[in-house]
């Protein structure tokens, strides 16, 4: 748990911390100054279950350790950017945060693999924290998680084309089953990147059997990433995915569901999820921003 909170608190430094950002000239996403963006969260959602305890978090998300309401949309209004960064507010029910997403290929091949990798195994995560907050305190309270999901995301990509190059260069790396150190081959990686209409869509797939320690568990998991070519603004984020298994000598379950989209935007169907056999009949959906400790990629990932 400590560990997880490390990697999350490490993660979260790439948005806020602008001393993180080099000063290099790289290339500026079309934007301007006082821009605003608009985010409906339609669906965020969290059901778990452990020693037969059951837990709901429904229709709120958390950003800033504070929870929030998904029927307040959530506005991002640039406050100024270069070559290297996009500084921005984000605001929501009266709150304003200042963050940073970084632009800098020379940072971006590091940040978008734990990005795009933890969307495919925070469902496990999400099931592991729960399950040993539990064993640590009694009850799902403790968890960080109990006020709601982690709205945490990048709002502004690289338009870089290398940079979108490095990105199907680490779908292409996290597709491969032998780059897991996972207790079994009974599991499927596969992703698509399509660069179509002026947009960037990315999606990803996990299902199988995730197995560790004193931990069995089948894992389903897919995300849909949208985001615009030649601003670099994010379109929409889809989250989903189940897991179902024994973690100790108990039976935990967890689903959630997370979707977020640009106003006046719909995201596409699913092409790969449809692909995903349903664990006992329930699903799990997921977003955040948060590596799996427990799921140790094995040859490191090195830019071409």
């Amino acid at each position: 748990m400590r560990k997880f909170l490390f990697c999350f608190l490490i993660f979260n430094l790439f948005f806020i911390n602008s001393s993180l950002i080099s000063e290099s000239t790289i290339y500026s996403p079309d934007i301007e100054i006082d821009q605003s963006f608009t985010y409906e969260i339609i669906t965020s959602s969290l059901d778990v279950t452990h020693k037969r305890k059951h837990f709901v978090v429904e229709d709120v998300f958390q950003f800033g350790l504070q929870q929030f309401s998904i029927s307040n949309p959530i506005e991002i209004s640039v406050i100024n950017y270069t070559d290297s960064y996009v500084n921005f507010t984000l605001s929501c029910q009266g709150s304003n945060f200042s963050l940073i997403d970084p632009l800098d290929p020379a940072l971006l091949y590091n940040y978008y693999s734990v990005y795009l990798s933890h969307f495919l195994f925070f469902p496990q995560m999400i099931a592991s924290s729960f399950a040993y907050d539990y064993i640590e305190y009694g009850n799902f309270n403790s968890s960080y998680f109990a006020i709601g999901l982690q709205l945490g995301t990048f709002f502004f990509f690289s338009t870089n084309s290398t940079v979108w190059i490095s990105i199907q260069e680490i779908l292409s790396f996290l597709e491969d089953k032998d780059n897991y150190n996972i207790n079994s081959d009974d599991f499927d990686v596969v992703f698509s990147y399509l660069d179509s209409d002026g947009l960037i869509y990315i999606e990803g797939w996990y299902s199988g059997d995730i197995t560790y320690s004193n931990v069995s568990t089948v894992v389903n998991s897919g995300f849909q990433l949208v985001f615009n070519k030649t601003s670099g603004v994010l379109q929409g984020l889809r989250i989903k995915g189940s897991v179902d298994g024994i973690y100790g000598d108990f039976r935990s379950t967890c689903y959630t569901e997370f979707h977020m989209e640009l106003l006046n935007y719909d995201l596409p169907e699913f092409s790969l999820y449809n692909h995903i056999t349903p664990v006992f009949g329930s699903y799990m959906f997921y977003f955040g921003l948060v590596l799996i400790p427990i799921i140790i990629i094995r040859k490191k990932c090195e830019r071409k």
